[in-house]
């Protein structure tokens, strides 16, 4: 997959759901948007919307009983290469998260040093 230019990360149809014991939950249904070098990008929603599913599917951090059904997310790493984040491996999506792309948690004064 070839990205344009400035583009950083390209997020297209993504698509997660929570498998419960009282069925299905459709957490985020095809969410496309891109972000661009220098830009700054906010997600923004009413409680229960899915803003921190969507990210933490980006970072493949969902937690069972959700899963990723469906969807791309593609990454230019610092050395130009383009990859899927959602179809890396374990071991290469550690090597991503911390080094290139970080998570700041929703509360982040637990997670930041003030």
């Amino acid at each position: 997959m070839s990205i344009g230019g400035d583009l950083v990360l390209s997020v297209r149809n993504l698509d997660v759901k929570f498998y419960t014991y009282a069925g299905v939950v459709h957490a985020v249904s095809n969410v496309s948007f891109d972000v661009y070098k220098g830009e700054i990008v906010a997600l923004v929603g009413e409680t229960g919307c899915g803003k921190s599913v969507t990210t933490k599917a980006i970072t493949r951090l969902i937690d069972p009983p959700g899963r990723i059904e469906g969807g791309k997310a593609y990454f230019r790493r610092r050395n130009g290469e383009v990859v899927d984040l959602l179809s890396l491996s374990d071991e290469e999506i550690r090597d991503i998260r911390g080094n290139e792309i970080a998570y700041v948690f929703q509360d982040p004064t637990s997670a930041l040093d003030p």
